[in-house]
């Protein structure tokens, strides 16, 4: 029997587009690949006959749970709540290690986000190294800058109880992905919101946002304690990160006082590493 054969008439039916069809087949509990395939095709009337007859929704289709097939075509916040109350795990990762509450970070849906963080673990880890939370998803930006949805799914998830101190499996927390990509705003709001730099180990967050040159930040980070001649695990001063990527990052870090004669383990300084990676607007910018 081919694979087509074996599909029952409803799931023939929903993968076909008919949807008038669909719903008049459903007549009991749907299987998950029935759900699945009205999930995917965003058959909303066939949804709600499905969940109406019992259909229920702890399995998985092919290693999606279904709230990750909603979020990924639908992301509608009351068939997300109908879906939880039929059983969908909240916490599921799909077969790329994701939950689903983080695969909705870089998208604008926060009555969504909002039902999956209620209902789950807010904190919850995706499988996936390095291991992280739906806040440091957020934060590490796929933008290389963070979008103002990003931020707004940051400051979201702060008020429904993300925790900013958690480590990934890298070490680094949200405020450490921060410091590398986000906007003044969005790492005031961890801060305001229980992150330290304390909880931060290997690269503190001025040592990561040395590459920046934006107004404010080394000043906001130093005054939430931050050290401006902490030493890496490298053994770099930030003035010494910053040698290597940006000449306006050194121009205010020797504005706030940074030891321009601070060495590396090896014994360079600044002028030594501008010099290395072949940065002249650095070693003007060190005169």
């Amino acid at each position: 029997m081919s694979e087509a054969e074996a599909l029952s008439p409803l799931a023939r039916a929903l993968l076909q587009g008919d949807a008038k069809a669909a719903e008049a087949l459903v007549s009991g509990p749907a299987t998950a690949r029935e759900l699945h395939l009205a999930l995917r095709g965003k058959r909303k009337a066939v949804l709600k006959k499905m969940l109406a007859a019992g259909t229920r929704a702890e399995g998985e289709h092919e290693g999606w749970s279904a709230l990750h097939t909603l979020v990924d075509g639908l992301r509608d916040a009351a068939f997300a709540k109908a879906l939880i109350q039929a059983g969908a795990p909240v916490d599921a990762l799909d077969p790329y290690g994701r939950t689903a509450l983080s695969q909705l970070m870089p998208l604008k849906a926060p009555e969504l986000i909002e039902v999956l963080a209620k209902a789950g673990d807010v904190n919850a880890r995706n499988g996936a190294l390095p291991n992280n939370t739906a806040l440091q998803v957020a934060c590490a930006t796929k933008t290389g800058e963070m979008s103002a949805t990003e931020a707004a799914n940051v400051a979201l998830l702060l008020s429904l109880g993300a925790d900013p101190n958690i480590a990934n499996a890298d070490g680094y927390t949200a405020l450490q992905i921060a410091a590398q990509y986000a906007t003044l705003d969005v790492i005031a709001a961890l801060f305001a919101h229980g992150a330290t730099v304390a909880a931060c180990q290997g690269f503190s967050p001025l040592h990561l946002a040395a590459g920046r040159d934006q107004d404010g930040l080394f000043e906001l980070l130093l005054a939430q304690g931050d050290a401006l001649e902490g030493r890496s695990a490298n053994g770099d001063t930030p003035l010494l990160v910053a040698a290597r990527k940006s000449a306006g990052a050194v121009r205010r870090l020797l504005a706030l006082g940074a030891d321009r004669g601070a060495q590396r383990p090896d014994g360079s300084d600044a002028v030594a590493v501008a010099t290395l990676y072949g940065r002249n607007d650095v070693l003007a910018a060190l005169r």
